[in-house]
């Protein structure tokens, strides 16, 4: 039932934070735009490939109940320092 509803919320606040950042990026660099643009979007094809890999470590170390607690703490966290 969680997954259901993290599901949802997860893929609408990649998708506001995935769009607000790169018009940010387009509109505060002139000079050197599509070097600024190709570095955040290089930025976000990282995370895409690390965290797959971060969430099977968890789970094998932790179960899927303890990795989606950590994961959700990590995010409640960064959510807090941003």
């Amino acid at each position: 039932m969680k997954f259901l509803l993290f599901t949802p919320f997860l893929g609408m606040g990649i998708g506001c934070l995935f769009i607000t950042a790169n018009v940010s990026v387009q509109t505060y660099f002139v000079k050197k735009r599509s070097l600024a643009f190709s570095i955040a979007v290089t930025g976000t094809a990282v995370g895409c490939f690390t965290w797959p890999q971060l969430t099977r470590l968890m789970i094998q170390t932790f179960a899927w109940q303890g990795a989606v607690l950590i994961y959700g703490k990590f995010k409640v966290t960064a959510t807090r320092i941003l």
